[in-house]
């Protein structure tokens, strides 16, 4: 079935009836209009010297119709006419109705007319402001952009530019910005911070204002009030320099865009002027300017809940045990945001991990805890600091008593009894005063189990018998697991079985963190019960009696954790 083409029947018949005078686009209508032999479309008379082009490409009616006004009196420029002279009439990630093309193409065609009229009006103007970063950026005359790692807010500041990579990237924090180039790089950022300049606007300018040269470029600062800051560090700023602006676009939200200084062709201010005697204060006058976007590496912040976030600053989160419940755990809170680890595994990775654990093939034979700390800062450069054990955290606490310290939160994922209980015991007896979440697998990891603890009053072992065996686990087996090997079981397992557990450990961590929970907790994940019974197993007695039945599983339960 040509699912294109009944739609474009449909539409066709709608046209014919609702607007009689509307005819098929040809090739060269098409072609002017930026789309190509792929695309069928359709141009109709929106007045007497104004037409609009309606296309649809080869996936409608599962894709949006594109459009474009063409005819003498055609506006060329304006909110919402993009750079190849497409309108921009809904948000990408809007959805159409694919069962009723022709209704979907009526309303693009109702939305173009609304557009020409308000253009006509000359409203809109404010969607400059709004979508000033979009706008900007389209009319960039450089591919390069510039990384920010600062927030676009007042005041108008000086800012610190770094280069890596053929990129630039600027910060107001110079600690910050060269700890980010260290653990983006992997090695110490030797080299010395250039200056740069960040302006601040209460009204940001609309296109017809974007700075094309130095002296526009500082008739902005004129206009903010702030041509003294820009004199200050001119002198500083040359070719490859790097100014921003920025200001508010709508409530509670800024934009911003960058122009890259470079040596250009000399402008008329040095005429007059022989080779090497031109006053030193027009040399400025003689860079080029280039608009540049922006892209912000901390832009994943913006994605996290506030509250979250707020958390996540200032938490250091303890993990002793980067085998793949802990090492996946800190993942997903690094990327939530935590900024501050310590690391604890004395093992090494072996290729029998790489299939459930987020280190690969690359860190095979790399101490776990180390070879996490590379990644993490790698891959998430903007956290403040990872210090890593490579051995027993028993022997370090050994010899350090302040390793906990600053910890805001433990996580125990060793999945041995005798770590867990021995931390276990340093709470008990008062020594260890923060909260630890114990975390461990069932075989199989057909449930994971979170026990979050403070303080001497509720023990881990109360729910343990004295040789590490749970009172109340989820599951019970047909069969007992029988491993003859020296080094123990290998509970089988994958990547998949094992994402809710590491998802329930990291909420945990960033619950008691955020404040939004207290211990003492036990949560569950028990996973779907179908697996289970083609496992050999089926859910204990003890578990139904004290959580609850996990009828079909597949979701987190809690209970109160024993009290003795």
């Amino acid at each position: 079935m040509d699912t294109r083409a009944n739609a474009v029947k449909i539409v066709d018949d709608w046209l014919r009836i609702a607007f009689p005078e509307a005819v098929r686009a040809n090739t060269w209508q098409l072609n002017r209009s930026g789309f190509s032999s792929a695309f069928i479309g359709w141009c109709l008379r929106l007045r007497k010297d104004v037409s609009l082009l309606i296309a649809v490409d080869q996936f409608f009616p599962y894709t949006k119709p594109v459009t474009a006004f063409f005819g003498p009196g055609a506006p060329r420029h304006g909110p919402h006419i993009e750079a190849d002279g497409r309108l921009c009439l809904v948000a990408s990630e809007t959805t159409t109705d694919s069962l009723d093309p022709a209704g979907v193409v009526g309303h693009f065609l109702a939305k173009a007319s609304s557009l020409l009229v308000a253009l006509d009006r000359g409203e809109l103007g404010e969607d400059y402001v709004v979508d000033f970063e979009a706008y900007w950026s389209r009319s960039r005359t450089t591919g390069q952009s510039v990384q920010t790692l600062f927030d676009i807010a007042p005041p108008t500041r000086s800012l610190f530019l770094g280069t890596y990579a053929s990129q630039r990237i600027v910060s107001d924090d110079e600690e910050r910005l060269r700890r980010w180039l260290q653990h983006r790089l992997g090695e110490v950022y030797k080299r010395d911070f250039d200056r740069s300049l960040f302006l601040w606007m209460d009204n940001l300018p609309v296109p017809s204002a974007y700075p094309k040269s130095y002296s526009d470029l500082r008739t902005l600062f004129e206009k903010a009030d702030q041509a003294s800051a820009f004199d200050e560090v001119q002198p500083i700023i040359g070719s490859g320099g790097v100014v921003l602006l920025g200001g508010p676009s709508s409530p509670g939200r800024t934009a911003g865009g960058a122009v890259i200084l470079s040596s250009g062709e000399k402008r008329r201010e040095n005429k007059g002027f022989r080779p090497g005697r031109t006053p030193a204060a027009l040399l400025p006058f003689a860079l080029k300017l280039n608009r540049a976007s922006i892209r912000s590496v901390d832009a994943a912040a913006s994605r996290i809940p506030l509250s979250q976030l707020t958390a996540a600053d200032s938490a250091h989160i303890a993990i002793i045990g980067c085998g793949s419940l802990g090492a996946g755990a800190a993942k997903l809170l690094a990327q939530q945001g935590i900024k501050h680890f310590s690391l604890f595994d004395p093992d090494n990775l072996g290729w029998e991990n790489i299939g459930r654990h987020e280190l690969g093939a690359r860190h095979v034979g790399a101490n776990k805890a180390d070879a996490l700390k590379a990644t993490l800062l790698a891959d998430l450069p903007d956290i403040v600091d990872i210090a890593s054990y490579g051995t027993d955290w028993r022997n370090i606490i050994d010899n350090d008593q302040s390793v906990f310290e600053n910890v805001s939160v433990i996580i125990s994922a060793t999945g041995d009894w005798g770590a867990s209980a021995a931390l276990s015991d340093l709470q008990a007896a008062g020594v260890l005063k923060i909260p630890v979440i114990y975390t461990w697998l069932e075989r199989n990891a057909i449930a994971a189990h979170v026990v979050v603890l403070q303080g001497p009053t509720v023990s881990l072992r109360n729910g343990f018998d004295n040789t590490g065996r749970p009172l109340t686990a989820a599951a019970s087996w047909w069969s007992e697991d029988q491993d003859p090997r020296c080094g123990g079981a290998a509970s089988p397992y994958g990547a998949i079985d094992l994402a809710a557990g590491q998802s329930l450990v990291a909420r945990a961590a960033l619950d008691i963190a955020s404040g939004s929970a207290v211990a003492p907790i036990w949560r569950v994940w028990v996973g779907l019960s179908s697996d289970l019974e083609q496992a050999g197993g089926f859910w204990s007695a003890a578990f139904k009696s004290i959580v609850g039945d996990p009828a079909e599983g597949g979701k987190m339960m809690a209970a109160q954790w024993r009290t003795e």
